[in-house]
């Protein structure tokens, strides 16, 4: 066998020993237990409007085959592309038969970033490199918390490590496959889908593309990397024109047209400065400055030159500083900042972290003791983490058994004053029924966004900031799909008590979220009478008052 049909060099599989494997195998399996979720928590509707509409895309098109979401029943386009919830969400809820199983398919992205983290510091580091690398990234402040959620921040994280690993891969090939180079293109081209930024990643096969010196592989080879990203783009754009009706304006315009239709809006540099502070208090700082720290001390230990790591180590190093530098031009002059979309960047550093240390180990200690003590901190760490891991509140849960037990306890005309979410309300409450939702409140997703056909070329007044959806011009010229609520309009109340449809009000709202005002301004019009209790709530109904 030639060393061009041997792409795996021995430096990838020479640290698999029984002591690794178990070692290995108590790692991923606490993991596991930490990670699983119980679908029936409701985490996939944690975050709104993300989590909620991922869950319901694929729950929509598994029910349906139509792509979108209701509010009140009326079908509406997502502001993302379906493919996360095509490619992960979808599986999860159809193996468990539950639209809550999407979280599943996310605790299995979980694990599989763990291996692939696993996988990729074993190659580039000592023997047991790989099992610190899992327990570190595993300790991500956030990283249990959002593998227990339908959001996109762990697969992305784990589609990342396949790419990495694709690319550590091709280091020790001498000639490289034309399949190698199709499954590169292919988990590039996943990783894109899931959140676009990942598309950048294809700069880095790019340049091992371009020391090919076979002339009859290059060809192939840059179709086989390249024609997956430009497939999932050419859909992304077809989706638009189908949805939309035009190629380039999205589902974020349609909902968000403040900011997304301006791009001075969206990146600006007078973000910086407010973003670098927010940043400085997140956990990726402080991982990416030890990671940082530890590269001198793993050169000085003679990572780089080792004859079976070192290559592999250079290449780990520059894949990080590529998504590290990357994340940070493309997130510190966006309006928008929040901690998880830097969570693929923390998880990197951790794993620089742990090849590096697990180097310095390696110098400095016989293979045995370094062993030992690379090993028993990694398992220390990861039985630290799932004694101190806390699954996300469950008042998701609460108000999923409330719009569950309103469904079944009241009549099918029904309309139900609420806060909820609508998209999730009207999925658990409304189903398919003459049922609808009548906000209470502004604040909610959906409540709050009046969306937009077309763009609005010179609003006036110009949008005050990126979150001002409901400025002037925009309220004029879009559509709200819900123009009024309760807290705007009291009056309201008296011409839904007039129609022939019963209006009811859990004590969930009625106790915990609105204020004394509504509260009066809604017994001063009716009448209010517990129609159904259960452990969830308790169900007013509310009646005219008699005329007086």
């Amino acid at each position: 066998m030639t060393n061009a049909d041997a792409p795996d060099a021995p430096a990838s599989r020479w640290w698999i020993t029984p002591l690794t494997v178990l070692s290995a195998a108590l790692v991923l399996g606490i993991a596991w237990l930490t990670l699983r979720t119980p679908a029936e928590l409701g985490t996939a509707f944690y975050f709104k409007p993300d989590a909620s509409e991922y869950t319901l895309i694929a729950d929509t098109f598994l029910r349906e085959g139509k792509l979108g979401f209701r509010l009140n029943d009326i079908l509406y386009p997502s502001r993302y592309l379906p493919w996360f919830s095509l490619s992960v969400l979808l599986p999860g809820q159809w193996l468990s038969g539950d639209l809550l199983g999407a979280v599943t398919a996310v605790n299995v992205m979980g694990i599989a970033a763990l291996l692939l983290a696993m996988a990729a510091g074993g190659k580039a580091g000592p023997r047991g490199t790989g099992i610190l690398a899992a327990a570190l990234v595993f300790g991500y402040p956030s990283f249990a918390f959002y593998s227990g959620t339908a959001m996109t921040e762990i697969p992305y994280t784990a589609l990342q490590f396949a790419v990495l690993w694709c690319y550590l891969r091709l280091g020790d090939m001498i000639q490289p496959r034309l399949r190698d180079w199709l499954i590169i293109g292919l988990l590039t081209a996943w990783c894109g889908a899931i959140r676009s930024s990942g598309y950048l990643l294809l700069a880095l096969p790019l340049l091992e593309w371009s020391r090919i010196r076979q002339p009859q592989l290059r060809r192939p080879a840059l179709l086989a990397l390249v024609i997956p990203s430009v497939a999932m783009l050419l859909c992304g754009l077809l989706h638009n024109f189908l949805i939309f009706g035009t190629l380039f304006r999205g589902g974020y315009a349609y909902w968000c047209p403040v900011p997304y239709d301006y791009p001075e809006l969206v990146f600006n540099r007078r973000y910086l400065l407010p973003n670098l502070k927010l940043l400085y208090q997140e956990p990726v700082c402080l991982a990416t400055v030890l990671a940082l720290l530890s590269v001198p001390a793993a050169w000085l230990a003679g990572a780089g030159r080792h004859e079976e790591t070192g290559p592999a180590w250079k290449r780990l190093h520059f894949f990080w500083l590529y998504v590290v530098i990357g994340t940070a031009l493309l997130y510190l002059p966006y309006f928008y900042f929040e901690g998880r979309l830097w969570l693929p960047a923390g998880a990197f550093s951790l794993l620089i972290l742990a090849v590096n240390l697990a180097a310095v180990a390696g110098r400095l200690l016989p293979p045995v003791p370094a062993l030992l003590l690379i090993l028993l901190p990694a398992i220390g760490w990861t039985i630290h983490i799932k004694s101190e891991f806390n699954r996300p509140p469950e008042f998701v849960t609460y108000e999923i058994g409330m719009l569950r037990y309103c469904h079944s306890a009241i009549p099918d005309n029904s309309v139900l004053l609420s806060s909820s979410d609508p998209a999730m309300a009207t999925r658990f409450f409304v189903n398919g029924t003459a049922r609808r939702i009548y906000p209470l409140l502004r604040w909610p997703e959906y409540v709050d966004k009046v969306t937009m056909k077309t763009r609005l070329a010179d609003p006036d007044p110009f949008p005050a900031h990126a979150a001002d959806h409901r400025s002037p011009a925009i309220l004029a010229a879009g559509i709200a799909p819900f123009p009024q609520v309760l807290e705007e309009t009291p009056a309201e109340l008296n011409r839904l008590l007039a129609e022939k449809h019963p209006v009811f009000i859990s004590s969930f709202e009625w106790e915990q979220r609105i204020g004394e005002t509504l509260k009066r301004q809604i017994l001063e019009r009716a009448d209010m009478k517990p129609f159904a209790r259960s452990r969830w709530c308790t169900i007013y109904r509310l009646t005219a008052k008699p005329y007086r």
